[in-house]
């Protein structure tokens, strides 16, 4: 799949939103594994659920740049400018 066909799914929304939401889920139960006890498999987990979550900023970022929309970080920002 090139990215050129992700980003034309991008449109939609749910192509990119469900694996960065199932992402989300998992670091934030990661947070109640206790300090020093996530081992193994977890780590891996959680490590592969950063980098779904990085990529999917990359997407939006460079989505936002060529169509000239806003991201939610943008639109955050320009609020507390206000």
């Amino acid at each position: 799949m090139s990215l050129f066909s992700i980003e034309s799914k991008f449109d939609h929304g749910t192509f990119a939103d469900q694996p960065a939401a199932h992402a989300g889920q998992v670091l934030h139960a990661a947070r109640a594994i206790r300090l020093y006890h996530n081992r193994g498999q977890d780590s891996f987990i959680i490590y592969h659920s950063i980098m779904v979550l990085w990529t999917y900023s990359m997407i939006i970022n460079d989505y936002a740049r060529k169509t000239g929309s806003n991201t939610p970080v943008r639109t955050a920002h320009a609020i507390m400018q206000n």
